[in-house]
């Protein structure tokens, strides 16, 4: 896929860069020439463009991205300027970046519903693996409902999933389950690397240290960390 990655900063370079890594064709926009030429061996291309100049903007390949992402963060009246140029020029699919309500409310007046705040969802994120010392990451999908990745501890350890019964019990749907196994690098040093289990069912056992991947309700979570600290 094909990307305009509007804002370089630390999100937006992060963004474009991994997005590159991935395979994707990701076009990097920075009016600030130093942080054009550093990624400029990272990413497919590198422009040195002030983005709330229209005449700028049209001699981009807007119309040929699956999307153009507005990453720009502190300096909101380029964000909102930015984004309000790529509206009145027709691009179909803006994602922007808000750094707070009223910058989130102000883009989406503007026509944008596809907004990203990286610092909240990392808040989320790490708010989540502290309210267990099980979770190892978490993701909102809804205001009530996650993903939440979770280490398997010494209680659940040796239990058959059968036995555990993560979605009749608990209400939690299984979504995978993922397993550390030593590995040699190319310097033949073993270390351990995650690997996902393909092949499970009721009779496969969960060894101490398993990660299960769950998806439910937030209130099912809740109960089910309650239930594993009681175990303690």
């Amino acid at each position: 896929m094909k990307y305009i990655i509007i804002g370089l900063g630390n999100f937006g370079s992060s963004l474009a860069t991994t997005l590159c890594s991935q395979g994707h064709e990701v076009i990097g926009i920075d009016k600030r020439e130093n942080i054009v030429q550093e990624l400029k061996d990272s990413l497919t291309t590198t422009m040195c463009i002030d983005s709330t100049e229209e005449q700028a903007l049209r001699q981009l390949q807007l119309f040929e991205m699956d999307a153009v992402v507005v990453a720009i963060g502190e300096d909101w009246s380029a964000s909102i300027q930015t984004t309000a140029l790529l509206k009145k020029i027709g691009v179909k699919r803006i994602i922007g970046r808000s750094i707070s309500q009223l910058h989130k409310t102000i883009i989406e007046a503007i026509g944008v519903s596809e907004i990203l705040n990286p610092e909240l969802e990392a808040a989320k994120r790490i708010t989540g693996r502290l309210a267990s010392k099980n979770v190892v990451d978490k993701h909102a999908v809804s205001e009530t409902t996650s993903v939440i990745e979770v280490c398997i501890s010494s209680d659940m350890e040796g239990q058959s999933l059968g036995n555990i019964k993560f979605e009749q019990s608990m209400g939690l749907k299984l979504l995978a389950v993922k397993r550390m196994v030593e590995k040699e690098n190319i310097l033949k040093m073993k270390h351990l690397v995650a690997e996902t289990i393909e092949n499970y069912d009721d009779s496969f056992v969960l060894r101490k240290d398993d990660h299960v991947v769950l998806f439910g309700n937030t209130n099912n979570f809740v109960k089910f960390f309650g239930a594993i600290n009681k175990l303690k």
